[in-house]
């Protein structure tokens, strides 16, 4: 059984808007004996996913172009927290910058940790409703991203029967979801 972990050392390997890497190193109490173990983690901002809801239940998507994957994907607006901002200030920021609109009611659905082995970041998910479109993006310089109101049969179908998109969006359906509000 483990009873203590400390850390015992830290090194940076890379420091940039969304990641903080570090080495670090820690002495584990264990069965009696001290281990010491090295593990690469993630300590870069927390971030938010947003489901913007509308009256008639049609839900706001984006298609992004993912360069890791080199490809387009339907997902949910989200991003990153910048340092000191508020996460609900940083969900309201980035609807605005990726699709456009403003909403007037904000629902905290959920939060939660992924990659829980390498990350420390949190991500909570919001719903945003009363939705207005303010006809313009404030897109970052990398940003390719296209908006499309979907109906909740298309999105059910797109998201979960086709899975081309990350979990944390399928996440974020069923926690609106139960809680009444699709």
């Amino acid at each position: 059984m483990i009873r203590k972990v400390r850390v015992v050392g830290r090194k940076s390997v890379f420091k940039g808007d969304k990641f903080n890497l570090l080495l670090e190193r820690f002495k584990i109490e264990k069965d009696g004996r001290v281990l010491e173990v090295e593990r690469e983690v993630d300590h870069g901002p927390n971030t938010t996913i947003i489901l913007p809801l509308f009256k008639n239940k049609d839900i706001l998507c984006i298609k992004e172009f993912r360069y890791p994957l080199r490809k387009w994907f339907y997902e949910l607006p989200a991003g990153t927290e910048k340092k000191g901002e508020p996460i609900l200030k940083t969900a309201k920021r980035e609807l605005l910058e990726e699709t456009g609109y403003k909403a007037k009611k904000w629902v905290k659905l959920g939060e939660f940790y992924y990659r829980l082995a390498r990350t420390s970041t949190k991500t909570t998910i919001f719903l945003a409703e009363n939705l207005e479109n303010m006809r313009k993006k404030h897109l970052e310089r990398y940003e390719m991203i296209k908006t499309k109101r979907m109906s909740l049969k298309e999105f059910e179908r797109l998201f979960l029967k086709n899975r081309k998109t990350e979990g944390n969006f399928v996440l974020a359906y069923y926690l609106a979801k139960e809680k009444g509000f699709i």
